[in-house]
């Protein structure tokens, strides 16, 4: 079975078990320009800007930004506990985001928010 590596916004390249893997072997592999349908250079400018507003003080950005987070965060929950119980999924979205809340002012803006 061919290990399928997924490319992130900054061409960076990992496999499946979430280990990076150099850019050359990846350029190899035909799968490697699999890229998720929901990330896109307009998703990740949209929440870059919504991020920069909120912090510098704009709470309806940033209200926002999380909003357009929240998607992402899920998806990623599901695909980690596919039968998990809805609300252990809320609980765990519910601590992701506030996480980020704490962690926002460490966000070097000339870096993609996007994983």
């Amino acid at each position: 079975m061919t290990e399928m590596h997924i490319v992130d916004l900054a061409g960076r390249g990992y496999n499946a078990h979430s280990n990076f893997v150099q850019p050359s072997s990846c350029q190899q592999n035909p799968l490697i320009s699999v890229r998720f349908r929901w990330m896109s250079q307009t998703t990740e400018n949209t929440l870059s800007v919504l991020m920069r507003a909120g912090l510098h003080g704009d709470q309806i950005s940033y209200r926002k930004f999380l909003e357009g987070i929240m998607p992402f965060i899920q998806r990623q929950i599901d695909r980690v506990m596919p039968y998990g119980v809805t609300a252990e999924k809320d609980d765990i979205a519910q601590d992701i985001l506030f996480a980020v809340h704490q962690k926002r002012h460490t966000w070097r803006t000339d870096q993609p928010i996007l994983p």
